[in-house]
């Protein structure tokens, strides 16, 4: 289980699809108009969108995505790209085919403009966008690579909670463990390409909470602890003239730790009888 934080665009000239989105998030329109509970993801196109939110009040035939305004609504400004280009992370709302939006919505994935086949030629109504992802592209690219047949035998992505952040939080989510680290570094503020040291800070106390759970036996709950650690481990070298003396140093403090880490993991799934995963 993940979560994805977005901020919504107010400004501009949709703030009745900003306000449904959210009202949706909430619940605070009554049963039926909400998206936790009620809604999944329900289709993943890979390298393009993913896409979720179907709700269909009072039980309501397909294709029946409602609003908290009572049906679907046109675009005020007739929908349209995002005015700084398509990138990874953008929240659209999803038109039916008389270009109409209702509950419907997709995250991209890609650069490609959405609703477009390969040759760029327009298939659907333009996406009308939203806001942006600011927490969670480590669990969206997790959810891109599910395919179909897993996401039937895991019951479906549903959406299980959703609400509006208060002005004052930074959506980072505490785990019930006590983990406050993000399930992918790149998703924390203080994790970033530049800040290494912090992530190899954060890799030695996922390191020390996976040998807890391995000594009490949690070998599953271990290994998602060694492997979070490996992934805070990792990091994208550049090479460059300027970061060569940082880098060197930073090379080293990961061969130091990155070592016990999957020595760790690999004892974890032995333990759980999956050499394969070794």
């Amino acid at each position: 289980m993940g979560r994805l934080v977005f901020e919504l665009a107010r400004a501009g000239e949709e703030p009745r699809a900003a306000e449904n989105f959210r009202a949706l998030c909430t619940g605070e329109r009554g049963p039926g108009l909400a998206y936790a509970g009620a809604s999944e993801l329900h289709r993943v196109d890979p390298g393009r969108e993913v896409y979720g939110g179907l709700v269909r009040a009072g039980g309501g035939a397909a294709g029946a995505s409602v609003s908290v305004f009572g049906g679907r609504f046109p675009a005020a400004g007739g929908g349209g790209a995002a005015a700084d280009g398509w990138r990874p992370g953008l929240l659209c709302l999803v038109p039916d085919a008389e270009g109409r939006y209702g509950s419907e919505f997709s995250v991209t994935l890609s650069r490609k403009t959405p609703g477009t086949d390969g040759a760029g030629t327009a298939r659907y109504a333009p996406r009308l966008v939203l806001g942006r992802l600011t927490r969670g592209f480590g669990l969206l690219r997790e959810i891109e690579k599910i395919d179909a047949p897993r996401a039937r035998a895991l019951g479906g992505l549903r959406i299980v909670g959703a609400c509006e952040l208060e002005p004052d939080e930074d959506g980072l989510k505490v785990w019930p463990d006590g983990d406050p680290f993000s399930r992918w570094p790149n998703d924390h503020p203080q994790m970033g390409n530049a800040q290494y040291g912090n992530r190899a800070a954060a890799a030695q106390s996922l390191k020390a909470m996976g040998n807890e759970l391995y000594g009490r036996g949690e070998y599953g709950g271990a290994c998602e602890k060694y492997e979070k650690a490996r992934r805070y481990l990792e990091k994208r070298f550049l090479n460059t003239a300027e970061l060569r003396e940082a880098e060197g140093a930073e090379r080293a403090l990961q061969q130091k730790l990155l070592k016990p880490v999957l020595l760790n993991l690999c004892a974890a799934y032995l333990k759980l009888d999956r050499p394969r995963d070794t």
